[in-house]
């Protein structure tokens, strides 16, 4: 008697698991979760692969203030970045060309005739920036040039009517021996400048 009761629940069970698997359609894909394995002896442990969290406490007042500051250092080296390789530009062919001359008279016309075109072309831009962004000109001058603001106006000015170089000294002055250390104290600049300067195909 035990055995055909058995033998009729077995028989139930398969009909019911049939008539279920009739519903449900044909496995699928995604009907199984595969995991991964892994083993320590004989036992075995589902393995799963979760990404990294990331915990963080809330940024100090300080912290905040390092974060404007560094965000206000990059607007004023995008700002005058362009203007600074402009310059440095010309500033490094006058050099380049009075250093192959001779004739000190020559010396002296050559660079009246640039100064006037730095003083055309950038007196107007230098008089709109703030005393940050002068200072951070400076630097990058420096950078270009290898000579501080004020070597080069002891270099370059040929007389008292330099306006382009005066003009430089009354907006920065006390800032024109500036130089500019990019392994010390302006690592941090020298990040942002290296990123800015790749917008203009410089490094």
């Amino acid at each position: 008697m035990n055995k055909i009761i058995h033998f009729i629940c077995i028989v139930l069970f398969w009909c019911n698991s049939t008539k279920l698997q009739a519903q449900l359609g044909p496995h699928g894909p995604n009907d199984t979760i595969r995991v991964l394995v892994y083993k320590v002896g004989t036992d075995s442990f589902a393995y799963f692969y979760m990404p990294p969290v990331y915990v963080a406490t809330p940024i100090s007042a300080a912290g905040k203030l390092a974060l404007q500051e560094k965000m206000r250092l990059r607007r004023y080296i995008e700002k005058v970045y362009p203007l600074a390789i402009k310059a440095s530009d010309l500033i490094n062919q006058i050099r380049s060309s009075t250093a192959a001359m001779d004739n000190r008279k020559e010396k002296r016309v050559y660079k009246k005739e640039n100064e006037k075109k730095l003083k055309e072309e950038f007196t107007d831009q230098i008089k709109n920036l703030y005393i940050g962004e002068g200072k951070v000109l400076t630097k990058l001058i420096y950078r270009e040039t290898g000579a501080s603001c004020y070597d080069i106006i002891k270099e370059m000015k040929t007389g008292i009517n330099a306006r382009f170089w005066q003009t430089v000294s009354f907006f920065f002055n006390g800032n024109l021996k500036q130089t500019y250390d990019p392994n010390g104290v302006d690592a941090e600049m020298e990040l942002i400048v290296k990123e800015v300067a790749r917008w203009y195909g410089r490094s």
